[in-house]
């Protein structure tokens, strides 16, 4: 595929045309399963999953669309996690357009993705590291690890959020931050209006980032802010930073409203969404087992099908089944609706139903489940302790996992697992001292409990080996990991999985000791690449690695080298240095890696492996106007050249824009 249609094909997933069907194929089944392990936390010992008590925690839950609550920030629902520590320092200053100094705004540090181009804001995870700005505006953030792929975002009450992205940070080294220019940002306002015009006081109004939320599970999702109407019916949302947005709006008595706007190319700006409210009608209904039996506390989420007028925008609604089965889906607008409902121990189920309806009856049908036993092969004792993983077996594919994960502490070793839709299953178990394991493939029957799932443990296979620089000194620190064999890095996949609700895939690495030595064990017996990779080395990989039970493989000396660079400048269509793009180098093995121009143009790939590489410039805007995405591929394909790397060489190259397409 060219890198042309891979970004076709991300900027569709972007727009929430193509991203379902990106998702679940290439997640699901776009490339070998990756080897999973407890991951090893130092190079001579694996982390144990810790025994939990009671003998069985589902961690699997069920989710429901968050509340709002006003004046509520999005990101308050996002995780945070650990920064890492290290050497390195960021430093840099936020102002205004006038450039004045800005005191007072909250920075944070957040890991971003490796690719910066068509990169969905949900991919990027906050850290634990903040701080504030001085009076003079400044900010420096120290103790950081070294990375290629730091985020800072600026938050101020009385503007935009704003944020600096694809920053490095070295050991021992020091990272200007361009400066930081927070604005206005965009408004969002309207009016709420009834039949004939009535204006509505106290209306519910919310405003989602589209884009920032589509790609999170529905337990983490949550308006980025709440208002009401004043008296006149008016609402406004000031300082708002992006474009792709949905507002929601409910007014009691009335039909609930929605209305988009994903004017995602331009700058951010002011928009005006008026919405006339119907009044309210509703749904009615029970919902039945196939025996007729009620079922309790099923969640119904209706959706209105078809398209209304602009200013009505599309009505929806929630509800829960009471201890009969009942529900009513109130607030709803004239029309029809397609309703799902979700209750565990049960198939979703899906229903269409006009507004009004009071008799719609929901038949949900039970799911299935299954038990088995974990044992040690060797001697056929049970195994107490472990983690099962379930895996979806789609034919001609290896097992995707389904991102459901038990934890189970039981004296013979046996487990039960319920809640599974019929279908071909594989199951994974991973215990402290042994090699993670796979049972047979089997089929979940609706309504029944498959038994006889059988997982043998045993200790697998280990490798050992030692890295050294090409002068034979031992290289301490370097991260050592399998990969499959023969593995590429894939520019969507790598995307994809930075996502929240990608599914968890864990890995066998470890990182050298002093001396250049590493040990990796508990190895699933097969064919891996091995991974070698530490800030200022060029990455190794050594494919065709066969590794089986019994003695362990020795790799002996790995030898890692500094490989070469590329240094150069980037240039507007006039010749001045130009700043305000990204920078793509992609390798012939797959790697891509990105940078953004310093002030003066200029910008520098290191470590690279020797080969050849193509290179690619970007522009965010030209004239001071944004680009969109399709247009930078154009511009991509016009400032492309190959460049030949060589082993401690550096090549120089100028990218020179050409003058703005129409």
């Amino acid at each position: 595929m060219s890198s042309t249609a891979v970004r076709l094909i991300v900027v569709l997933a972007v727009l929430g045309v193509a991203g379902f069907f990106v998702v679940s194929t290439l997640l699901d089944s776009g490339g070998p399963e990756s080897v999973t392990v407890e991951e090893q936390a130092a190079p001579e010992a694996v982390v144990d999953e810790p025994v939990v008590a009671p003998e069985k925690v589902e961690t699997h839950r069920e989710t429901a669309v968050a509340e709002a609550t006003p004046e509520r920030n999005v990101a308050s629902a996002q995780p945070v996690v650990e920064a890492g520590s290290g050497s390195g320092t960021m430093s840099g200053v936020v102002l205004t357009r006038q450039r004045e100094p800005i005191e007072g705004a909250k920075v944070t540090l957040a890991i971003g993705p490796k690719n910066l181009t068509f990169h969905l804001p949900s991919s990027r995870k906050r850290t634990d590291r903040s701080t504030e700005t001085a009076a003079d505006g400044t900010f420096t953030l120290e103790g950081l690890a070294a990375a290629d792929n730091y985020v800072v975002i600026v938050e101020h009450p009385d503007y935009a959020l704003a944020e600096a992205e694809g920053l490095t940070v070295r050991e021992s080294d020091f990272t200007l931050v361009p400066d930081i220019i927070l604005t206005d940002g965009g408004r969002v306002t309207g009016v709420v209006k009834g039949p004939n015009g009535v204006l509505i006081p106290n209306a519910t109004i919310e405003l989602w980032d589209t884009l920032e939320t589509n790609f999170r599970n529905p337990g983490d999702k949550a308006p980025w802010k709440t208002t009401t109407t004043d008296a006149s019916g008016t609402y406004a949302f000031t300082n708002v930073h992006f474009n792709a947005c949905e507002v929601v709006v409910s007014a009691e008595g009335y039909a609930t409203a929605s209305r988009s706007n994903t004017t995602i190319f331009a700058e951010v700006g002011d928009r005006e969404l008026n919405f006339e409210l119907s009044l309210a009608n509703s749904i009615r209904g029970v919902v039945v087992d196939e025996a007729g039996a009620p079922i309790a506390q099923v969640k119904l989420e209706a959706f209105q099908l078809g398209k209304g007028p602009a200013d009505r925008g599309m009505s929806k609604g929630n509800a829960i089944t009471d201890a009969g089965g009942a529900f009513t889906l109130n607030g709803l607008a004239t029309g029809n609706y397609n309703i799902s409902a979700r209750c565990p121990g049960y198939s979703d189920q899906t229903h269409v139903a006009a507004a009004g309806a009071s008799d719609v009856r929901i038949v949900m049908q039970r799911r299935g489940g299954l038990s088995g036993v974990v044992k040690e092969k060797a001697t056929g004792q049970p195994v107490t302790n472990f983690t099962i993983r379930v895996l979806r077996r789609h034919a001609d594919h290896d097992p995707a996992p389904t991102g459901r994960t038990e934890r189970f502490s039981s004296a013979d070793g046996s487990f039960t697992i319920d809640d599974l839709d019929p279908f071909n299953y594989v199951l994974e178990a991973v215990a402290k001292g042994f090699a993670p394991g796979r049972s047979q493939e089997f089929f979940v029957q609706r309504g029944d409990l498959t038994s006889g799932v059988t997982i043998d443990l045993d200790q697998g296979a280990e490798v050992t080996g030692v890295v050294v620089d090409s002068a034979g000194a031992p290289v301490a620190g370097a991260k050592v990991k399998l990969n499959p064999n023969n593995f590429v890095h894939n520019t969507i996949l790598d995307i994809f999985q930075n996502l929240p609700n990608a599914p968890t895939k864990h890995e066998w690495s470890t990182t050298t000791k002093k001396d250049g030595s590493f040990s990796m064990n508990l190895i699933v017996p097969g064919t891996y690449q091995v991974e070698i990779s530490k800030a200022g080395y060029s990455r190794k990989a050594v494919n065709d690695l066969q590794l089986a039970g019994g003695a362990p493989l020795d790799l002996g000396r790995q030898v890692v080298s500094s490989g070469g660079s590329i240094t150069g400048n980037c240039r507007e269509p006039g010749g001045k240095p130009f700043s305000d793009g990204t920078v793509h180098c992609q390798g012939q093995n797959g790697s891509m890696k990105t940078a953004r121009p310093d002030y003066d143009g200029r910008f520098e790939f290191n470590n690279l492996e020797p080969g050849e590489y193509k290179l690619t410039l970007q522009p965010d805007k030209m004239q001071g106007q944004p680009v969109n995405p399709l247009m930078k591929i154009l511009y991509a394909q016009k400032t492309e050249q190959a460049v030949q790397v060589r082993e401690g060489a550096s090549t120089q190259v100028q990218l020179n824009l050409p003058p703005p397409q129409n």
